[in-house]
């Protein structure tokens, strides 16, 4: 099975969590490899569940788009 190089993962979804999508997609073996998460929440208690979800960086919205793109690129 193909596993995606990135994704770009909202954490706060308007039906869900989206730190349970991951999750999800690790128990299925669809992780995946590097996931950014995108927050509008800028503490450190999100951050942190961010990171030991595993994703690679949590990013604030809004994102400045050169920001975004220098982090996918240095992936």
């Amino acid at each position: 099975m193909h596993k995606p190089d990135l994704m770009l993962l909202d954490v706060m979804l308007g039906d869900g969590d989206g730190l349970a999508v991951l999750e999800r997609l690790r128990d299925g073996n669809c992780a995946p490899r590097n996931t950014i998460a995108l927050t509008g929440h800028d503490d450190d208690e999100v951050r942190q569940r961010c990171l030991d979800a595993g994703c690679a960086e949590v990013l604030v919205k809004p994102v400045p788009i050169a920001r975004l793109l220098a982090l996918v690129q240095s992936l």
